[in-house]
């Protein structure tokens, strides 16, 4: 788990993640230049720039072809990527990756033009040769970068389901041929090095990791298993069968889902500390679910923080629970308006629902109120519900259809007299008939609360 060590933020829109291992990675090939004309600060502050910018031209292709697209800086540089499963055909994918190198060269140009009208500037020199040398080290056939990725995308033909694999071993044997005439004749620099050795620790890493989760593909079972008993509040089942999985997993995808599960299980018998600490467990180079981490975070009262998962967390998996914690999140953070326009989205159901519907009426939003408890009320038949869309009606000044409601709260089981009798928003019905019917149809079934 990142935490607070990672810096999560947008841009344009797009969820950003800066992994710790990226600063690392920025310092080291950022402190051995041989002639850097900015402090190694500055050097890493343009590098992140040039970076982030071909990863959000990247980012933005992705959205036209209607994904959702995350970016995330890590050990190996920087990486775009959506969640979805959904098929894009192999050339928008193409053009999608060579979106950032196409933007990166763009840079170099503008950056070249001006050093030429204006004469040799360091910064500008340096802007210069940094996004000429990101542009080229991109285009390269090297999982997982751009030219990689896109290699990946032309595979997707001849070897299906084996594509990354494929795309690992081009890449391997493209570094090696990179690495040798590197060596050998001294050409390039130390950073050049360094990058090219990362490429083949990752790509080595991803083929032991492929092979490792065939293997663990009988886990499968057990993990749903797992999920299953989270869905029916029994977290110890559920860490038994996590143990059973951490036990004999080495796949590090397998074991991160384990490890999922045990944090679920955890939340769910409210032992905060212990998710916490099982997320910080999770294996090298996988990030956990971000509608997970902002559930801890939101437990934990890092309101803020949970806010950017979840935002990342519903981009991903659009659904009503997601939602009504975001909407918790952004009304924790004074958003209280962001969170009104989730009850926009498509998945909005009636978790988002209960966590909107009193803030909107305390706020003295009372028709957005009433709108949100009737699009509650028609999914799902509660007392409360009614009722509270009754007082809501009643003090807008419309007692008949105020009266109406609370008959729907007492037909659907609302069984509280004296709440009805004493609720001081309903003071306007009750010297009208229709209010007393009501009033003698509840007195008829009996006082008990159920409400």
């Amino acid at each position: 788990m990142s935490g607070p060590l990672a810096l999560d933020f947008r841009l344009g829109g797009v969820p950003v993640r800066i992994h710790p291992s990226y600063l690392g990675i920025a310092l080291f090939l950022g402190a051995n230049l041989r002639h850097g004309a900015l402090a190694t600060a500055a050097w890493i502050a343009t590098l992140t720039a040039v970076i982030l910018a071909t990863s959000l031209a990247q980012a933005f292709a992705f959205r036209r072809f209607h994904h959702s697209p995350r970016i995330w800086l890590h050990l190996a540089g920087s990486e775009t990527f959506v969640a979805e499963a959904t098929p894009m055909a192999v050339s928008k994918q193409v053009v999608t990756y060579l979106a950032g190198p196409a933007a990166g060269a763009l840079i170099a140009g503008f950056a070249w033009l001006l050093e030429r009208a204006i004469g040799r500037q360091p910064m500008l020199h340096d802007l210069l040769r940094l996004s000429a040398g990101w542009t080229l080290f991109n285009c390269l056939p090297l999982h997982p970068l751009a030219g990689g990725k896109a290699l990946g995308a032309l595979l997707w033909t001849p070897f299906r389901a084996h594509r990354v694999a494929a795309a690992q071993v081009v890449s391997l044997l493209a570094a090696g041929a990179l690495l040798v005439p590197l060596f050998y004749f001294g050409y390039g620099s130390l950073p050049a090095f360094a990058l090219l050795f990362l490429c083949t620790f990752v790509n080595l890493s991803g083929l032991r990791q492929g092979l490792l989760q065939r293997a663990d593909t009988r886990f499968a079972a057990p993990l749903r298993r797992g999920h299953q008993a989270l869905h029916e509040k029994d977290p110890a089942r559920a860490h038994e069968l996590a143990r059973q999985v951490l036990d004999t997993a080495r796949s590090s995808s397998v074991r991160a889902q384990a490890k999922e599960l045990a944090a679920w299980a955890y939340l769910l018998e409210d032992n905060v500390a212990a998710a916490e600490r099982t997320l910080k467990q999770m294996p090298p180079g996988r990030e956990p679910d971000p509608y997970l981490e902002g559930r801890l975070y939101l437990r934990l009262g890092e309101f803020k923080y949970a806010a950017v998962l979840l935002t990342d967390a519903l981009e991903r998996r659009p659904h009503d629970l997601v939602t009504a914690n975001l909407a918790h999140a952004f009304q924790k953070t004074d958003r209280f308006e962001e969170a009104v326009a989730l009850l926009t989205r498509p998945c909005a159901g009636p978790h988002t629902f209960a966590q909107l519907m009193a803030p909107l009426y305390y706020a003295g939003r009372l028709q957005e109120a009433a709108s949100v408890g009737e699009r509650w009320f028609a999914v799902e038949k509660k007392p409360l519900t009614a009722f509270n869309l009754g007082c809501t009606l009643a003090r807008l000044g419309r007692p008949d259809e105020a009266i109406a409601w609370l008959g729907r709260a007492v037909e659907a089981g609302w069984r509280d007299l004296k709440q009805l009798d004493e609720d001081a928003d309903l003071e306007p019905l009750r010297k009208l008939h229709g209010f007393h019917q009501v009033r003698a149809q509840l007195t008829s079934l009996g006082r008990a609360t159920t409400g």
